[in-house]
């Protein structure tokens, strides 16, 4: 049905730029965005789809996973020093001082006699994600990587040929136990859902806000 995982990955876009494949897969109507092999540093799914709301947060600046991780030290604390940092953190004070610049021209964090504090809620554009792994077979390897991206997505799915779905439905218990959804690409090419998957917070804060900045950046450039 498909010689490569590309064709399999190009089939899934097509359906999810379906309005009606998209209503299916989330809960409320909003505007959505397809992104391909998204790197936030803790697995590369295939395919991200995200709802979001582009009135929130439009900035010139983006974080980055350091930056983020530097924000939420200085959310943590009353007070924070550029020693505490260095001493938390063990990087350099330039690299720091870089992310501190960042964080204050967006008004994330406020200096004051020598202490950062915490300034403006950071806000974010995403309102729901959806992870997904294609594989050709293997469908234990597209579980172990899809249960990873729960660590950023709210939800993760594993995306197989129908031809191949058959072993994986026979051990449907697993899917259930890590709350990764399986769905298939149909003989009409269609995105068909086995088992939806479980929608939670994800993981990770760190990671959830990196996926903001990458939808944020890419909002940017319209």
């Amino acid at each position: 049905m498909f010689k490569t995982e590309r064709d399999l990955v190009i089939e899934i876009t097509k359906n999810l730029e379906n309005p009606k494949c998209i209503s299916s897969l989330f809960k409320n109507p909003s505007k959505s965005r397809i992104f391909e092999e998204v790197d936030l540093g803790y697995g590369i799914p295939d395919v991200v789809v995200v709802q979001y709301n582009d009135k929130k947060n439009r900035r010139k600046e983006f974080l980055s996973f350091f930056d983020i991780s530097i924000l939420e030290l200085i959310e943590k604390r009353s007070d924070t020093s550029i020693d505490d940092i260095i001493y938390l953190t063990r990087s350099t004070e330039n690299k720091i001082n870089n992310s501190l610049s960042i964080l204050q021209n967006e008004n994330l964090i406020m200096y004051r006699e020598g202490k950062y504090f915490s300034h403006e809620k950071y806000v974010d554009a995403l309102e729901d994600s959806i992870a997904i792994e294609a594989k050709l077979k293997n469908w234990k390897r597209a579980l172990q990587q899809a249960y990873r991206y729960k660590w950023f997505s709210s939800k993760s799915y594993v995306v197989l040929p129908i031809d191949n779905i058959k072993p994986a439905l026979n051990n449907l218990e697993l899917f259930k136990k890590y709350g990764v959804g399986l769905a298939s690409i149909n003989s009409d090419n269609e995105l068909e859902v086995h088992h939806k998957a479980e929608d939670t917070p994800p993981y990770s804060e760190k990671m959830y806000k990196l996926l903001n900045e990458y939808l944020l950046n890419d909002l940017s450039s319209e």
